[in-house]
């Protein structure tokens, strides 16, 4: 299956998937995964247009991928959390009717913590090597629960090599140990 991996687009939604569309076309791209932090952006916390024009473009987006026989998966990122947690950040949108909009939305695409791509076990940050993750339906006591743990445990406590949700550049080359190849 010809897959399309997406990195962090931070509010540039508007700019990437007409890009991606095209791609698809040209490509004849049958999945695409996105790979999180679809919001925030330095500097934009206030700007509610552009949060509610993201959201509208991913929802967009995912329209067109159904309508067309395309495979997506959305994984969940750091920026992504708070959204679902309703526990914003300093640098997530200003407004709280507007972080309830972007979390319904987020809950309509389904977002997923890892997925898995032909060999390639895909995450926004990185995998727990003696850890097995499942989906979580973050709609549930029990994925809210979930969700919170992976962003706050996994990924702050243990200098965030540990999480799919976050990690640091230089907590990865200090956990050199960690890698397996």
């Amino acid at each position: 299956m010809r897959t399309l991996i997406i990195g962090d687009l931070h509010l540039q939604a508007g700019l990437i998937l007409p890009w991606i569309k095209n791609v698809i076309i040209q490509e004849t791209i049958q999945k695409v995964v996105f790979i999180g932090d679809y919001f925030d952006q330095w500097g934009q916390c206030s700007n509610d247009r552009l949060y509610l024009s993201e959201l509208n473009e991913l929802l967009d987006f995912n329209r067109y991928a159904i309508a067309n026989g395309i495979e997506v998966d959305w994984l969940v990122g750091n920026h992504d959390a708070p959204y679902i947690l309703n526990t914003p950040e300093v640098y997530s949108s200003d407004n709280r009717e507007v972080r309830m909009q972007i979390q319904d939305g987020l809950k309509l695409l389904k977002p997923k913590v890892t997925t898995k791509v032909g060999h390639f076990q895909v995450s926004h940050a990185g995998l727990m090597l003696d850890r097995i993750y499942k989906n979580i339906d973050f709609t549930t006591p029990a994925g809210y629960l979930e969700l919170d743990h992976l962003n706050q445990e996994d990924g702050h406590h243990f200098s965030g090599y540990a999480s799919p949700l976050w990690v640091r550049p230089d907590a990865l080359m200090s956990s050199k140990s960690h890698y397996k190849h």
